[in-house]
């Protein structure tokens, strides 16, 4: 058990350092002007969740975009769909979606049904945070040593 605990708190701890440097190569957190285009992903309230993609993403202007397929993760809920605010509709992962301005897109979830106890969940969403930001930073080394 002494290990199980020991290898949970290394993955936190990773997932914690691979998330402060995601953030400071340059994610945005809110518009900067109106008159730029983006779309804004948040959680939804009351719902605490392990990960969360970039939480804003920029575009050179108007035009039909495409949902990002990175979803959150939360412990003891499913991820189902971003519902967008100002069209009132509901977009799957990767679906396109028409910016015109700044829209605002907030996770979706379901609580889940598998038989899996709390402490297995935290675990098993901690490991898949790891590989997301993992994979995240890997990406943006990537872009910068080209």
């Amino acid at each position: 058990m002494k290990k199980i605990i020991a290898l949970l708190l290394v993955v936190v701890s990773l997932c914690s350092v691979l998330a402060i440097g995601v953030f400071a190569l340059g994610d945005l957190t809110e518009p900067h002007e109106q008159s730029e285009y983006y779309i804004v992903y948040k959680k939804s309230n009351g719902i605490d969740t392990m990960y969360m993609p970039s939480p804003t993403v920029g575009y050179s202007g108007p035009g039909t975009y495409k949902v990002t397929n990175d979803t959150p993760i939360a412990i003891d809920y499913d991820f189902q769909y971003w519902h967008c605010m100002e069209d009132g509709k509901d977009y799957k992962p990767g679906e396109p979606i028409e910016l015109n301005g700044v829209l605002t897109m907030y996770a979706v979830f379901t609580e889940k049904t598998d038989k899996h106890i709390h402490s297995t969940r935290v675990i098993l969403c901690a490991l898949e945070t790891f590989v997301r930001m993992f994979e995240k930073a890997f990406g943006i080394m990537k872009i910068i040593t080209q």
